[in-house]
């Protein structure tokens, strides 16, 4: 969703906007990608300890979800057309979906929960 929004559909396109857009996407994926490895994938293979691995993924998950927040609320103040609505519900739904995944997080994290059973 990120790397979507990063590629900002809704401008006009050029031949400048398409180089930069192809050297955007794996930049950023890059990026988080280098993220989960350094701060979640080590806790959880190579030193195995839940505690640290639950708070570092919880962090880094929660603030992706921040970010995307974010760059939807500036977008679709920022857009005009039907861009600014797309936009609109993107950030209505994220600002929906953040606290609900943080409270099964937690309940999964306690063992309340399990994903597929009650």
């Amino acid at each position: 969703m990120m790397m979507g929004m990063a590629l900002l559909p809704h401008r006009q396109v050029s031949g400048e906007w398409l180089l930069a857009s192809k050297i955007e996407v794996p930049i950023i994926a890059c990026w988080w990608v280098y993220l989960y490895f350094q701060f979640v994938f080590v806790w959880q293979v190579i030193s195995f300890q839940p505690a640290v691995f639950h708070r570092n993924f919880n962090l880094l998950y929660h603030a992706e979800l921040a970010i995307v927040i974010l760059a939807c609320f500036h977008l679709s103040k920022s857009r005009q057309n039907g861009w600014s609505e797309l936009f609109n519900c993107y950030l209505i739904g994220f600002v929906i979906y953040a606290p609900i995944s943080a409270i099964i997080n937690v309940l999964i994290q306690q063992g309340l929960y399990s994903s597929g059973g009650l």
